[in-house]
């Protein structure tokens, strides 16, 4: 892939996450943040055409694997 589309994907991404978080810092009882996050995420990069699990890794961080 040329670095266009994939610099334009995490402006994406980016901008999803930042979206997410913004909504549920003004009401935090309004949706599951975490799996919320990581449905809303996976459609996304299902979206750009990659097959995605995501899951809390041994560290506790949001692992992505693209297999």
């Amino acid at each position: 892939p040329t670095p266009g589309p994939v610099v334009c994907a995490g402006h994406g991404l980016q901008a999803l996450v930042e979206g997410l978080v913004q909504r549920w810092l003004f009401d935090a009882q309004a949706f599951d943040l975490l799996h919320t996050g990581r449905s809303v995420i996976d459609v996304y990069l299902r979206g750009l055409g990659l097959r995605s699990q995501l899951g809390l890794g041994e560290t506790g961080h949001l692992d992505l694997l693209v297999p």
